[in-house]
């Protein structure tokens, strides 16, 4: 029962991924982490399947494995993020208190994005 749940939380970390790579909003690297750990417990070849894929699968090795973030990846989570966030502040957002504690989150997210280990563009595993 336990691993197919976890098969279960899986599946759907990666299909939250996916929709994070297209929705500004859902982060996907997270759940694609999510998935990895979920799968590692229940299905061990996924994981293969996930570290193969053309579009993220470097990225995962890489992260996982120690090596780091690409500057370019992180730039662009940063500058989504903060894009995102200060669009929803501004022109959804009324009162300034929730307007503050989203520019701090904003803010911490953006700090912990960009101390993470930076690898270099072409390094492979």
């Amino acid at each position: 029962m336990k691993k197919t749940l976890l098969k279960i939380a899986g599946y759907s970390a990666v299909g939250l991924g996916f929709a994070g790579a297209f929705l500004p909003i859902l982060p996907t690297t997270p759940f694609l982490l999510l998935a990895i750990y979920c799968f590692s417990k229940s299905y061990p070849e996924m994981i293969d399947w996930l570290y193969a894929n053309k579009h993220f699968g470097q990225y995962l090795k890489n992260y996982n494995c120690g090596k780091g973030v690409p500057v370019f990846v992180k730039f662009s989570a940063i500058v989504t993020m903060c894009s995102v966030i200060a669009f929803t502040a501004i022109i959804f957002i009324q009162t300034t208190w929730l307007r503050v504690l989203l520019f701090v989150i904003a803010l911490a997210v953006s700090v912990h994005i960009a101390t993470l280990k930076t690898c270099r563009n072409g390094e492979k595993n």
